[in-house]
């Protein structure tokens, strides 16, 4: 009876270093980085203060006028504020070092692809 087990091959520690091998790939795959990317972003939102330009997840732009536990209020506008969970936060934007593109600049652009053609 011993003889037929051996041949019919017990599973051993051999059956079970796949499936480790397979939760530990997607361990460091898939979870640990989503778990870092959280934290980079609640840190963002825990340093965000009045003056930063931010991005919301809905695609809004606006300019942080009041800081709380939980909310942010963005002016979006020169007349519009709003209040918003941190959480609705996406990133900071970068746009307070773009300049402004003016209607002379967009007017030669359009020229410029006209000339081209």
């Amino acid at each position: 009876m011993i003889n037929v087990l051996a041949q019919a091959g017990a599973p051993g520690l051999e059956g079970f270093i796949l499936p480790i091998a397979m939760v530990g790939l997607f361990y460091f795959l898939g979870i640990r980085p989503q778990q870092k990317k959280q934290k980079e972003d609640q840190a963002m939102r825990s340093a965000l203060k009045k003056n930063d330009e931010v991005i919301t997840i809905g695609g809004i732009h606006g300019v942080v006028t009041y800081t709380s536990e939980k909310t942010v209020k963005l002016k979006v506008s020169e007349s519009s504020v709003i209040t918003l969970d941190k959480s609705a936060i996406a990133s900071k934007s970068s746009a307070a070092t773009a300049e402004p593109v003016t209607e002379v600049e967009v007017e030669a652009t359009k020229e410029n692809k006209e000339d081209s053609k």
